[in-house]
Protein backbone atom coordinates (compact mmCIF):
# COMPACT_ATOMS: atom_id res chain seq x y z
CA UNK A 1 0.00 0.00 0.00
CA UNK A 2 1.00 3.47 -0.39
CA UNK A 3 1.07 3.68 3.73
CA UNK A 4 3.34 0.83 4.03
CA UNK A 5 5.54 2.30 1.06
CA UNK A 6 5.91 5.46 2.33
CA UNK A 7 7.02 3.80 5.39
CA UNK A 8 9.94 2.05 4.19
CA UNK A 9 11.22 5.11 2.21
CA UNK A 10 11.58 6.85 5.61
CA UNK A 11 13.19 3.99 7.21
CA UNK A 12 15.37 3.71 4.79
CA UNK A 13 16.21 7.18 4.32
CA UNK A 14 17.58 7.15 7.76
CA UNK A 15 20.21 4.68 7.44
CA UNK A 16 23.79 5.24 6.44
CA UNK A 17 25.05 3.42 3.22
CA UNK A 18 27.16 2.15 6.26
CA UNK A 19 24.03 0.27 7.96
CA UNK A 20 22.71 -0.75 4.55
CA UNK A 21 25.98 -2.70 3.90
CA UNK A 22 25.49 -4.29 6.76
CA UNK A 23 21.94 -5.47 6.87
CA UNK A 24 23.20 -6.72 3.23
CA UNK A 25 25.72 -8.75 4.73
CA UNK A 26 23.19 -10.52 7.12
CA UNK A 27 21.56 -12.07 4.22
CA UNK A 28 25.00 -13.16 2.92
CA UNK A 29 26.03 -16.69 3.52
CA UNK A 30 30.34 -17.13 4.26
CA UNK A 31 32.10 -19.40 3.17
CA UNK A 32 32.21 -21.21 6.22
CA UNK A 33 29.16 -20.69 7.45
CA UNK A 34 25.91 -23.34 7.17
CA UNK A 35 23.40 -20.48 6.81
CA UNK A 36 23.52 -16.76 6.87
CA UNK A 37 23.46 -14.36 9.81
CA UNK A 38 19.90 -13.87 9.39
CA UNK A 39 19.10 -16.86 10.31
CA UNK A 40 20.44 -17.03 13.21
CA UNK A 41 18.88 -13.21 14.55
CA UNK A 42 15.42 -15.50 14.64
CA UNK A 43 17.02 -17.69 17.12
CA UNK A 44 14.19 -18.76 19.72
CA UNK A 45 14.80 -19.02 23.56
CA UNK A 46 15.30 -22.20 25.02
CA UNK A 47 13.71 -23.35 28.47
CA UNK A 48 15.72 -21.71 31.42
CA UNK A 49 18.57 -23.81 32.52
CA UNK A 50 22.02 -22.50 32.54
CA UNK A 51 23.38 -23.14 29.59
CA UNK A 52 20.31 -21.75 27.59
CA UNK A 53 20.69 -18.65 29.72
CA UNK A 54 24.16 -18.21 28.56
CA UNK A 55 23.46 -18.89 25.36
CA UNK A 56 20.70 -16.26 25.47
CA UNK A 57 23.05 -13.91 26.89
CA UNK A 58 25.73 -14.64 23.72
CA UNK A 59 23.33 -14.34 21.60
CA UNK A 60 21.86 -10.70 22.88
CA UNK A 61 25.14 -9.47 23.17
CA UNK A 62 25.20 -10.65 19.22
CA UNK A 63 22.23 -8.92 18.43
CA UNK A 64 23.35 -5.79 19.91
CA UNK A 65 26.66 -5.57 18.11
CA UNK A 66 25.02 -4.56 14.82
CA UNK A 67 24.48 -1.16 16.44
CA UNK A 68 21.45 0.92 17.15
CA UNK A 69 18.70 1.30 14.96
CA UNK A 70 16.07 3.41 16.78
CA UNK A 71 16.34 6.23 15.38
CA UNK A 72 15.95 4.20 11.88
CA UNK A 73 12.41 3.04 13.12
CA UNK A 74 11.24 6.71 15.69
CA UNK A 75 7.69 6.96 15.08
CA UNK A 76 6.90 3.23 13.98
CA UNK A 77 4.02 2.34 16.63
CA UNK A 78 4.64 -1.12 18.19
CA UNK A 79 2.17 -2.67 16.74
CA UNK A 80 3.42 -2.11 13.28
CA UNK A 81 6.73 -3.22 14.28
CA UNK A 82 5.45 -6.68 15.79
CA UNK A 83 3.60 -6.77 12.40
CA UNK A 84 7.03 -6.56 10.23
CA UNK A 85 8.79 -8.52 12.58
CA UNK A 86 6.66 -11.42 11.94
CA UNK A 87 6.56 -11.12 8.20
CA UNK A 88 10.65 -10.54 8.36
CA UNK A 89 10.19 -14.10 10.28
CA UNK A 90 8.32 -15.86 7.53
CA UNK A 91 10.99 -14.98 4.99
CA UNK A 92 14.21 -16.28 4.43
CA UNK A 93 17.61 -14.78 2.98
CA UNK A 94 17.08 -16.13 -0.29
CA UNK A 95 13.56 -14.09 -0.28
CA UNK A 96 15.09 -10.91 0.95
CA UNK A 97 17.76 -10.63 -1.25
CA UNK A 98 14.43 -10.62 -3.89
CA UNK A 99 12.92 -8.07 -2.33
CA UNK A 100 13.14 -4.33 -2.93
CA UNK A 101 16.13 -2.65 -1.16
CA UNK A 102 13.53 0.14 0.89
CA UNK A 103 11.56 -3.05 2.42
CA UNK A 104 14.12 -5.14 2.84
CA UNK A 105 15.92 -2.65 5.14
CA UNK A 106 12.58 -2.13 6.97
CA UNK A 107 12.17 -5.86 7.55
CA UNK A 108 15.85 -6.37 9.21
CA UNK A 109 15.47 -3.28 10.92
CA UNK A 110 12.04 -4.55 12.54
CA UNK A 111 13.10 -8.44 12.82
CA UNK A 112 16.70 -7.06 15.07
CA UNK A 113 14.51 -4.66 16.97
CA UNK A 114 12.17 -7.35 17.85
CA UNK A 115 14.64 -10.17 18.97
CA UNK A 116 16.23 -7.53 20.98
CA UNK A 117 12.99 -6.75 22.78
CA UNK A 118 11.96 -10.95 22.84
CA UNK A 119 15.75 -11.72 23.84
CA UNK A 120 15.38 -9.69 27.00
CA UNK A 121 11.98 -10.40 27.61
CA UNK A 122 13.08 -13.68 27.74
CA UNK A 123 16.03 -13.03 29.84
CA UNK A 124 14.07 -11.41 32.25
CA UNK A 125 11.68 -14.24 32.38
CA UNK A 126 14.12 -17.06 32.82
CA UNK A 127 15.81 -14.78 35.46
CA UNK A 128 12.69 -14.79 37.48
CA UNK A 129 11.55 -18.71 37.24
CA UNK A 130 15.24 -19.42 38.18
CA UNK A 131 15.33 -17.14 41.05
CA UNK A 132 11.46 -18.67 42.10
CA UNK A 133 13.09 -22.52 41.45
CA UNK A 134 16.29 -21.60 44.01
CA UNK A 135 14.10 -20.63 46.68
CA UNK A 136 11.26 -23.18 45.92
CA UNK A 137 14.07 -25.72 46.34
CA UNK A 138 15.33 -24.10 49.79
CA UNK A 139 11.80 -24.57 51.24
CA UNK A 140 11.57 -28.13 50.37
CA UNK A 141 14.68 -28.41 52.10
CA UNK A 142 12.95 -27.09 55.32
CA UNK A 143 10.28 -29.13 54.76
CA UNK A 144 12.29 -32.12 54.69
CA UNK A 145 14.43 -31.21 57.61
CA UNK A 146 11.40 -30.72 59.69
CA UNK A 147 10.24 -33.56 59.36
CA UNK A 148 13.34 -35.51 59.78
CA UNK A 149 13.06 -33.40 63.35
CA UNK A 150 9.62 -34.25 64.30
CA UNK A 151 11.47 -37.50 65.64
CA UNK A 152 14.02 -35.36 67.35
CA UNK A 153 11.03 -33.43 69.16
CA UNK A 154 9.25 -36.51 69.91
CA UNK A 155 12.20 -37.70 72.36
CA UNK A 156 12.61 -33.75 73.35
CA UNK A 157 9.15 -33.65 74.60
CA UNK A 158 10.04 -37.40 75.86
CA UNK A 159 12.94 -35.74 78.00
CA UNK A 160 10.48 -32.72 79.15
CA UNK A 161 7.94 -35.74 80.59
CA UNK A 162 10.92 -37.60 82.47
CA UNK A 163 11.78 -34.41 84.10
CA UNK A 164 8.25 -33.09 84.81
CA UNK A 165 7.86 -37.21 86.61
CA UNK A 166 11.12 -36.53 88.69
CA UNK A 167 9.42 -33.01 89.52
CA UNK A 168 6.32 -35.01 90.95
CA UNK A 169 8.64 -37.55 92.91
CA UNK A 170 10.98 -36.16 94.32
CA UNK A 171 10.12 -33.04 97.09
CA UNK A 172 13.83 -31.68 98.68
CA UNK A 173 15.65 -29.74 95.87
CA UNK A 174 18.60 -31.45 96.30
CA UNK A 175 18.13 -33.97 95.41
CA UNK A 176 15.81 -33.20 93.13
CA UNK A 177 18.58 -31.21 91.38
CA UNK A 178 20.65 -33.82 91.27
CA UNK A 179 18.05 -36.53 89.76
CA UNK A 180 17.17 -34.31 87.20
CA UNK A 181 21.17 -33.93 86.50
CA UNK A 182 21.68 -37.65 86.27
CA UNK A 183 18.56 -37.96 84.09
CA UNK A 184 19.01 -35.45 81.52
CA UNK A 185 23.16 -35.79 81.32
CA UNK A 186 23.82 -39.63 82.68
CA UNK A 187 27.25 -39.34 81.16
CA UNK A 188 27.70 -35.93 82.89
CA UNK A 189 27.56 -33.68 79.56
CA UNK A 190 24.57 -31.60 78.46
CA UNK A 191 25.84 -30.63 74.92
CA UNK A 192 24.40 -33.35 73.04
CA UNK A 193 21.09 -32.29 74.48
CA UNK A 194 21.66 -28.46 73.78
CA UNK A 195 22.51 -29.55 70.02
CA UNK A 196 19.26 -31.13 69.82
CA UNK A 197 17.30 -27.99 70.95
CA UNK A 198 19.57 -25.66 68.77
CA UNK A 199 18.48 -28.16 65.71
CA UNK A 200 15.52 -28.27 66.38
CA UNK A 201 15.24 -24.19 67.19
CA UNK A 202 16.92 -23.34 63.93
CA UNK A 203 13.93 -24.84 61.45
CA UNK A 204 11.06 -24.41 64.09
CA UNK A 205 9.72 -21.75 61.81
CA UNK A 206 9.36 -20.95 58.22
CA UNK A 207 12.73 -19.74 57.37
CA UNK A 208 14.25 -20.98 54.64
CA UNK A 209 16.83 -18.37 53.61
CA UNK A 210 19.64 -20.09 55.09
CA UNK A 211 19.11 -23.02 53.01
CA UNK A 212 19.26 -20.61 49.82
CA UNK A 213 23.22 -20.75 49.08
CA UNK A 214 23.52 -24.11 48.52
CA UNK A 215 20.98 -24.12 45.54
CA UNK A 216 22.08 -20.62 44.24
CA UNK A 217 25.83 -21.26 44.14
CA UNK A 218 25.70 -23.68 40.74
CA UNK A 219 23.76 -20.81 39.26
CA UNK A 220 25.34 -17.99 40.47
CA UNK A 221 27.66 -16.96 37.93
CA UNK A 222 24.88 -17.52 35.09
CA UNK A 223 22.54 -15.36 36.95
CA UNK A 224 24.85 -12.75 37.52
CA UNK A 225 26.00 -12.60 33.80
CA UNK A 226 22.45 -12.43 33.10
CA UNK A 227 22.04 -9.33 35.73
CA UNK A 228 24.89 -7.08 34.15
CA UNK A 229 23.58 -8.16 30.45
CA UNK A 230 20.33 -6.10 31.13
CA UNK A 231 19.39 -2.31 31.84
CA UNK A 232 17.77 -1.93 35.51
CA UNK A 233 15.60 0.56 36.35
CA UNK A 234 13.16 1.62 39.10
CA UNK A 235 9.98 2.42 38.53
CA UNK A 236 9.22 3.93 42.16
CA UNK A 237 11.18 6.92 43.89
CA UNK A 238 13.16 4.27 46.03
CA UNK A 239 17.07 3.63 44.80
CA UNK A 240 18.28 1.21 47.25
CA UNK A 241 17.64 -1.76 45.58
CA UNK A 242 19.25 -0.61 42.31
CA UNK A 243 22.43 1.10 44.44
CA UNK A 244 22.57 -2.53 46.39
CA UNK A 245 22.90 -4.35 43.07
CA UNK A 246 25.66 -2.17 42.37
CA UNK A 247 27.74 -3.28 45.78
CA UNK A 248 27.14 -7.15 44.96
CA UNK A 249 28.51 -6.03 41.23
CA UNK A 250 31.34 -4.36 42.89
CA UNK A 251 32.50 -7.21 44.98
CA UNK A 252 31.24 -10.29 43.27
CA UNK A 253 34.78 -11.42 42.15
CA UNK A 254 35.71 -11.56 45.85
CA UNK A 255 36.02 -14.83 47.86
CA UNK A 256 35.67 -14.16 50.98
CA UNK A 257 32.24 -14.44 52.85
CA UNK A 258 32.58 -11.33 55.00
CA UNK A 259 33.03 -7.94 53.94
CA UNK A 260 32.78 -4.35 54.82
CA UNK A 261 30.55 -2.85 52.68
CA UNK A 262 27.96 0.09 53.58
CA UNK A 263 24.61 -1.28 51.64
CA UNK A 264 20.94 -0.09 52.21
CA UNK A 265 18.59 -3.04 52.67
CA UNK A 266 15.48 -1.03 53.38
CA UNK A 267 13.76 -3.18 50.45
CA UNK A 268 14.52 -6.71 52.28
CA UNK A 269 12.92 -8.15 55.31
CA UNK A 270 14.27 -8.46 58.75
CA UNK A 271 15.16 -11.77 58.17
CA UNK A 272 17.06 -10.78 55.51
CA UNK A 273 18.93 -8.12 57.16
CA UNK A 274 19.55 -10.62 60.02
CA UNK A 275 21.22 -12.96 57.56
CA UNK A 276 23.36 -10.11 55.87
CA UNK A 277 24.47 -8.38 58.70
CA UNK A 278 26.28 -8.60 62.04
CA UNK A 279 28.10 -6.72 64.73
CA UNK A 280 30.81 -4.72 64.23
CA UNK A 281 33.06 -6.71 67.34
CA UNK A 282 32.58 -10.20 65.14
CA UNK A 283 34.64 -8.78 62.84
CA UNK A 284 33.42 -7.92 58.85
CA UNK A 285 29.59 -6.71 59.13
CA UNK A 286 27.97 -7.80 55.89
CA UNK A 287 27.73 -11.24 54.12
CA UNK A 288 28.43 -11.41 50.54
CA UNK A 289 26.84 -14.11 49.46
CA UNK A 290 23.92 -13.56 51.56
CA UNK A 291 23.99 -10.12 50.23
CA UNK A 292 23.78 -11.36 46.66
CA UNK A 293 20.95 -13.50 47.43
CA UNK A 294 19.18 -10.74 49.38
CA UNK A 295 19.40 -8.32 46.32
CA UNK A 296 18.64 -10.93 43.50
CA UNK A 297 15.53 -12.32 45.01
CA UNK A 298 14.81 -9.06 45.52
CA UNK A 299 14.93 -8.19 41.97
CA UNK A 300 13.15 -11.14 41.04
CA UNK A 301 10.32 -10.12 43.13
CA UNK A 302 9.82 -6.11 41.92
CA UNK A 303 10.19 -7.43 37.90
CA UNK A 304 7.49 -9.85 38.86
CA UNK A 305 5.63 -6.63 40.53
CA UNK A 306 6.63 -3.61 37.80
CA UNK A 307 8.78 -1.94 40.60
CA UNK A 308 11.47 -2.71 38.42
CA UNK A 309 12.23 -2.92 34.96
CA UNK A 310 14.19 -4.18 31.80
CA UNK A 311 14.79 -1.18 29.42
CA UNK A 312 14.46 -2.38 25.89
CA UNK A 313 11.80 -4.69 27.05
CA UNK A 314 8.44 -5.16 26.11
CA UNK A 315 7.02 -7.45 29.05
CA UNK A 316 8.98 -5.73 31.75
CA UNK A 317 8.92 -2.29 30.07
CA UNK A 318 8.52 0.70 32.13
CA UNK A 319 4.46 0.87 32.51
CA UNK A 320 5.03 4.89 32.95
CA UNK A 321 5.94 5.03 29.30
CA UNK A 322 2.08 4.02 28.25
CA UNK A 323 0.71 6.30 30.19
CA UNK A 324 -1.02 9.40 28.93
CA UNK A 325 1.44 12.16 29.44
CA UNK A 326 0.68 14.62 31.41
CA UNK A 327 -0.28 17.77 30.01
CA UNK A 328 -2.98 15.19 27.99
CA UNK A 329 -4.61 14.44 30.67
CA UNK A 330 -5.17 18.03 31.82
CA UNK A 331 -7.00 18.18 28.38
CA UNK A 332 -9.82 15.05 29.36
CA UNK A 333 -9.76 16.21 33.21
CA UNK A 334 -12.75 18.26 32.79
CA UNK A 335 -14.84 16.19 31.10
CA UNK A 336 -13.60 12.90 32.79
CA UNK A 337 -14.55 14.84 36.55
CA UNK A 338 -17.95 15.81 34.86
CA UNK A 339 -19.13 12.31 34.44
CA UNK A 340 -17.59 11.47 37.76
CA UNK A 341 -19.09 14.01 39.59
CA UNK A 342 -16.33 15.09 41.21
CA UNK A 343 -14.18 18.89 41.03
CA UNK A 344 -11.77 19.35 38.59
CA UNK A 345 -9.11 21.44 40.89
CA UNK A 346 -7.23 19.67 43.48
CA UNK A 347 -8.62 22.51 45.64
CA UNK A 348 -12.00 21.94 44.76
CA UNK A 349 -11.76 18.48 45.48
CA UNK A 350 -10.17 18.48 48.99
CA UNK A 351 -13.22 20.54 49.59
CA UNK A 352 -15.75 18.19 48.01
CA UNK A 353 -14.22 15.25 50.16
CA UNK A 354 -14.63 17.16 53.18
CA UNK A 355 -18.42 18.16 52.90
CA UNK A 356 -18.51 14.06 51.85
CA UNK A 357 -16.97 13.03 55.01
CA UNK A 358 -18.77 15.30 57.29
CA UNK A 359 -22.13 14.55 55.71
CA UNK A 360 -21.34 10.98 56.44
CA UNK A 361 -20.04 11.80 59.95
Amino acid sequence: TRVQTALFRRVSRRLSDEDKAQLDRLIKREFNQRQSAYNTIKRYALRPSRKHISLLVDHLAWLDGFGDFNHALEGVPATKLRSLSTQAMSLDAANLKETLPERRYTLIVALLHQMRVRARDDLAEMFIRRMGAIHKRAREELDQIQARQREQMESLVDTLDGVVNILDDYTDDTELGARVRQYLAPSGDLEPLRESCAEVRAYSGRNYLPLLWRHFKAHRSVLLRLAHALAWSSTTQSESLLQAMEVVFRNESLHREWINVEVDLSFASERWRKLVFRPPEKGATTNRRYLELCVLSAMSRELRSGDLCVAGSDAFADYRDYLLPWHECEKRLPGYSERLGIADSSAGFVAQLREWLSDAA
